[in-house]
Formats: structure tokens, sequence, C-alpha cells
């Protein structure tokens, strides 16, 4: 994480509140997939990055990138556009994190 710039940090802290407030993820489904709650994956969000070694915002900040570029939500063009960032760029940023 002490790798990514200040734009890549903005675009994870997007894809963050895009998982956690877009309509990519039906709320039946949502806990299954990201492994904890909507309101967690925000507080993370408004948080991120945390400087104080929490391993847990990283996974949560990688479940929000993969699940948005992996879950059949079938609105490709509304994330790449909620997160300011195309699939690709995402694709890369999670191998960083």
């Amino acid at each position: 994480m002490e790798d990514l710039s200040s734009e890549q940090v903005e675009i994870v802290r997007r894809a963050m509140f895009a998982a956690a407030d877009g309509p990519f993820f039906p709320d039946w489904e949502f806990e299954t997939l990201m492994g904890v709650s909507r309101e967690e994956v925000r507080r993370v969000a408004r948080e991120w990055p945390r400087q104080d070694g929490d391993p847990t915002q990283n996974d949560i900040a990688a479940n929000a990138l993969n699940n948005l570029l992996g879950y059949p939500h079938g609105k490709e063009r509304e994330m790449e556009s909620a997160v300011g960032s195309t699939a690709a760029e995402l694709n890369a940023l999670l191998s960083l994190l």
C-alpha cells in the first residue's frame, strides 16, 4: 500500500464507496461477497489508508476491487464511471494491494 500514488489511493477509496453504495451487489449477497457489511466498507473507505497496520483494510479494499472486476453485475460502464478508472487499471491496482 505504501507504493500507491495519491491518485491510486483515491481510486481505491472510490472503488470501496462504489462497492458499498453502488448498484453492483444485491443486499442479500453483499456480506458473503465482501466478508463485511456495507457500513464496514464505508468506514474503511472513509479512513483509507490508515497507517495503524490494520490488515483488514487491505482485505476490504482488495475484496472491493476483486468483486467489482469479477462479479457478474453486468454494469462495467457504471463501475468504471463510479470509480473513475478502467477495469484494466483496477486490475493493476489489485495486484499492488
